[in-house]
C-alpha cells in the first residue's frame, strides 16, 4: 500500500535503506548479506527516481515531500507485489510534484505490469492514472465504467456534479445544483431509498423510498439510478 501522507507514514527514526528493505525481512525474504539487501535497496530507488548514493541512508526529515513520497513508493514495490493500493498517493504533495509522481507511478505500471487500485476524490487523477472508474457516493458504488466512457458520458447526477467540480469544467454551471449536503446523513446512516436523492435535482417520489441497483446499461457502464442522465 502506499499512503496518502508521506510526512506520517515514513517511521522518523528508519534510514531509507531501513525503511525498503523492512518488508522483505519481515516476511523472510530478504537476503543475509547486507551487500545483497543494500544492493537491492539502491535498485528500488533507481526505480523510483532517487540517487541511492545519496539517499540510501538519510532520514524522512532530510527528504523533500515528494522524496517521501518515492520513498514510500519504493518501500511498496519491495514485495513485488501485482497490485498496488494506493490512497490519495498525491494529495499532500505541492502541486509542481503531484504530475511527477503520477508519472512515475504510469511509467511503473506499465514497466512491472501492475495493477492499481487508487482510491481518490480528484477525478483528474483518477482520469490520468484509471482505466476504469467506480464512484462512490455514502460508501456504496453508484457508477462504474471504462475511464473516457464515464468523464465524457456520466449517467449519474452525483458523478456528473463531481465533474462539475472540476475548474474549467464545461459542467461547471450545473455545480449549484445539488451542492448543500446534508450532514445528518452519514455512510453508517445513509437516506432511505437513493442515497443520493436529498441532493438530486431530478429526484421523485420513487427515489426517496426504493434504493436503485447497480445496473448496466450499456457495455460495461453500470449504473445505480432510477432516472440516468440522458435516458
Amino acid at each position: 500500500m502506499i499512503f496518502q501522507d508521506p510526512y506520517e507514514s515514513l517511521n522518523p527514526q528508519s534510514t531509507v535503506y531501513n525503511t525498503v528493505t523492512e518488508p522483505r525481512i519481515i516476511h523472510g525474504l530478504a537476503s543475509k548479506g547486507k551487500d545483497e539487501r543494500e544492493a537491492m535497496a539502491s535498485r528500488l530507488l533507481k526505480m523510483v527516481g532517487l540517487d541511492s548514493a545519496t539517499k540510501l541512508y538519510r532520514y524522512p526529515h532530510e527528504l523533500s515531500g515528494g522524496e517521501r513520497q518515492r520513498v514510500a513508493i519504493a518501500r511498496a514495490l519491495s514485495l513485488e507485489p501485482e497490485l498496488l493500493v494506493a490512497d490519495e498517493p498525491v494529495s499532500m504533495l505541492d502541486v509542481s510534484i503531484r504530475l511527477e509522481i503520477l508519472h512515475l507511478l504510469q511509467t511503473l505500471k506499465d514497466n512491472l505490469k501492475l495493477t492499481y487500485f487508487v482510491i481518490t476524490h480528484d477525478l483528474g487523477v483518477a482520469r490520468y492514472i484509471g482505466t476504469r472508474i467506480a464512484v462512490m457516493y455514502f460508501g456504496q458504488i453508484i457508477e462504474t465504467a471504462e475511464t473516457d466512457e464515464l468523464i465524457n458520458n456520466p449517467k449519474h447526477h452525483y458523478t456528473n456534479l463531481l465533474l462539475s467540480s472540476i475548474p474549467g469544467s464545461e459542467r461547471a454551471q450545473a455545480l449549484a445544483a445539488g451542492a448543500d449536503v446534508d450532514f445528518s446523513y452519514s455512510a453508517a446512516q445513509p437516506p432511505a431509498g437513493c442515497r443520493f436523492h436529498t441532493r438530486c435535482p431530478n429526484a421523485g417520489e420513487k427515489c426517496a423510498s426504493v434504493e436503485p441497483k447497480l445496473s448496466e446499461i450499456s457495455s460495461g457502464h453500470f449504473v445505480a439510478c432510477h432516472y440516468p442522465l440522458n435516458s
